[in-house]
């Protein structure tokens, strides 16, 4: 789960960059997904009381998942 603090659309949580250390470039997030808006929730998932987010990923094949699942918390921590 990504806890953020002022993310008021979908739009920011998109255009959150994100640094690939073994490409040396940062890119945004709605680069890397498909997404789809839609009318609302038909439930809301709450994490300590907090309203959460839940993104699916799926890691290039040439990235072993442990190392792209650490490499995502780092650049989504600061968020």
């Amino acid at each position: 789960y990504i806890k953020g603090e002022d993310w008021h659309a979908i739009n920011d949580v998109l255009d959150t960059p994100l640094y690939f250390p073994l490409e040396n470039k940062a890119t945004l997030l709605r680069t890397l997904v498909d997404y789809e808006l839609d009318v609302g929730p038909s439930s809301l998932y709450r994490l300590n009381g907090f309203r959460t987010l839940s993104i699916n990923v799926t890691p290039p094949k040439n990235i072993p998942l442990s190392s792209f699942i650490e490499d995502l918390k780092v650049q989504i921590s600061p968020i």
